[in-house]
């Protein structure tokens, strides 16, 4: 495994479209937690400080391949090389004390990053400098090997947890030891 997440060739592609359109684009979430558990993984999230719907729409005009948009989610798929990536423009989300639907706008990389479920899944890579965005610290969890590995970033809702445990379970089961150290 490389030692830098972002050695294919398919982030040089991204990193040169961003440059080009002077608009920053991370790496983000499962791709990367997996990287630094040491998991070989093939689903690339991408947040765009701007539109990542135009940038997946230039990437895939340059791969030649189709690009699927949910204009409803702001966020676009494509496929390449047994990769699935997709893009999204950075956001924040409000709640409304009585509503489960995020009121959404555009945001920075830390906005986005507050809305993740858990720290490790924040962590964020620059795709141009290589810099590691981590407002929330999953990677000190991550070198300590502790449970904040998996810290909830914010409190969760009740009817939150019927998604967020099981995920949270999911994560830990596929390491033996991670999942030894965290239900100690």
């Amino acid at each position: 495994m490389s030692s830098n997440p972002l050695s294919l060739p398919i982030f040089k592609k991204i990193s040169r479209l961003v440059d080009s359109r002077g608009v920053q684009a991370f790496v983000i979430g499962g791709y990367g937690r997996d990287w630094y558990l040491r998991r070989k993984g093939s689903d690339i999230d991408v947040v765009v400080v701007g539109s990542g719907i135009e940038i997946a729409e230039a990437l895939a005009a340059e791969l030649n391949t189709n690009v699927v948009v949910f204009k409803r989610f702001g966020t676009a798929m494509l496929h390449s090389d047994g990769l699935e990536i997709e893009f999204v423009g950075a956001r924040k989300e409000s709640y409304s004390p009585d509503s489960r639907k995020p009121h959404v706008e555009d945001g920075t990389i830390e906005d986005d990053q507050r809305r993740r479920d858990f720290t490790i899944n924040a962590m964020a890579k620059n795709t141009v400098t290589s810099e590691i965005v981590d407002y929330f610290n999953g990677i000190d969890g991550y070198a300590l090997h502790i449970k904040e590995y998996y810290k909830f970033i914010k409190p969760i809702k009740i009817d939150e947890v019927k998604f967020g445990i099981p995920q949270f379970y999911r994560y830990i089961s596929k390491d033996e030891e991670l999942y030894k150290i965290i239900l100690s």
